[in-house]
């Protein structure tokens, strides 16, 4: 059976950036908001961040439920991946590059899960046609087989109910972990602003620690004795890519609670959680006294100074933080025995962080069996 017997296809209209708008306007789902979305999340229309001129055909603005999905990609493994748009009353529409599936009887949300089963995203990437920049067309798409599609509607539900519960568990821990991060950027603000004292310079209490690159041929992509992970920027945000090199001296090294910042891609982006081996496109930032880790990792994570680093990063080819970066900031240190609470209260919350990112990988583990125990 084709997708079209049970879906619509909408091809995505042309969304220019001239026609973006602050407010009042339709809301776009653009290009940028979904591709490489590994989380596969689920979006209320309403909270749908880009606006459009108002004055676009009524046939392209979408008013239900739709699963959108890329119709290019930069590199053929990072394609297939869909997010579902669920409509709360607010119109939208989808934006360039992009295709929109619109159900015409058949369960969405069912189909939502069957296109995140790896076989058929697999199976998408085998269409696409393409030398730099690859892309699927409308059509392609259109007569796309639903293999091991089930037509039993109540079984269907069941998947959804199944598989949905474990996205649930996995949106409100995600939840939590924002309400730990928000709550530790405002504490370091108020310590922040009653600190008295005359600035350090940064860099005379950390190390700024770039990372290695060994040949891409001595890459392996599944673990084995006498190898460690090989950590990339992207990897923070998805399990999609594990990598492992050989065990080696040269190796630039870090554990989970090591605060990590991207040089190139988001440039002046704070990472943690990862043990490994770190490529060069991060650096380890390492304060010269360990009391400082917490108050170093929440100073770095302030948005001001993430918007400065990016900002100072701006070269004419791709934008790279270097130690030369920070050679120009300061940094209040508050007393001994504020830093030290400071220290242990926001280590607990890092270590309670990293027990729920373990928790959710394990359910996105779990979610995957699920998807191959289904459509495989």
């Amino acid at each position: 059976m084709k997708l079209s017997n049970l879906y619509e296809i909408q091809k995505s209209t042309t969304t220019s950036r001239e026609f973006f708008i602050d407010d009042n306007g339709i809301k776009c789902v653009h290009y940028g908001d979904i591709y490489k979305n590994y989380s596969f999340r689920f979006i209320k229309s309403s909270n749908i961040i880009n606006s459009f001129s108002k004055d676009v055909k009524n046939e392209i603005i979408l008013r239900e439920d739709a699963i959108i999905i890329p119709d290019v990609t930069e590199t053929v493994s990072d394609y297939g991946h869909p997010t579902y748009i669920e409509y709360d009353g607010t119109s939208y529409i989808n934006g360039t590059h992009t295709l929109a599936i619109k159900s015409k009887g058949g369960n969405l949300k069912y189909l939502f899960y069957y296109l995140q089963n790896s076989c058929n995203i697999k199976r998408l990437q085998s269409l696409l046609l393409g030398s730099t920049v690859f892309g699927i067309s409308k059509k392609d798409f259109e007569n796309f087989e639903l293999i091991n599609y089930s037509e039993d509607k109540a079984a269907q539900q069941h998947i959804v109910d199944i598989i949905g519960s474990i996205d649930d568990k996995i949106e409100y821990n995600n939840k939590i972990i924002n309400k730990f991060l928000n709550y530790k950027h405002l504490d370091f603000k108020k310590i922040y602003a009653n600190i008295n004292k005359d600035e350090t310079k940064i860099l005379d209490i950390v190390k700024f620690l770039g990372g290695s690159q060994p040949p891409k041929s001595e890459h392996i992509y599944e673990n084995k004795s006498g190898y460690v992970r090989f950590i990339q920027n992207r990897d923070y945000n998805s399990e999609g890519h594990l990598t492992y090199i050989k065990e080696s001296k040269k190796n630039k090294l870090c554990s989970r609670y090591d605060i990590m910042m991207d040089k190139y891609g988001e440039a002046g982006k704070v990472r943690f959680g990862i043990d490994g081996a770190y490529n060069v496109a991060l650096a380890k930032i390492q304060p010269v006294d360990e009391n400082l880790q917490e108050y170093i990792r929440e100073f770095f994570s302030q948005e001001d100074v993430e918007k400065y680093l990016s900002n100072s990063s701006i070269a004419s080819t791709r934008a790279s933080v270097s130690e030369e970066n920070l050679n120009n900031m300061y940094i209040k240190i508050p007393d001994s025995i504020v830093l030290a609470n400071f220290q242990n209260r926001h280590h607990k919350m890092i270590e309670y962080i990293l027990n729920i990112k373990e928790e959710n990988k394990k359910l996105r583990d779990l979610k995957d069996l699920y998807l191959k125990k289904f459509f495989s």
